[in-house]
């Protein structure tokens, strides 16, 4: 039982730690190597990004 508890416990503390769900997010076409840092920026930015 003790076990037990300890794996449901182990388990609750690693699920509210751990993001579960991962979201990917494209970069935006319009980005390009080279460009000036404060377009990039501001592209990042229109497109969703956080900074």
């Amino acid at each position: 039982m003790n076990k037990l508890l300890a794996t449901i416990t182990a388990t609750t503390i690693a699920t509210l730690l751990v993001p579960t769900i991962a979201i990917a997010q494209t970069l935006p076409k319009t980005l390009k190597q080279g460009m000036p840092y404060a377009q990039a920026r501001k592209t990042l930015l229109n497109s969703g990004w956080q900074v």
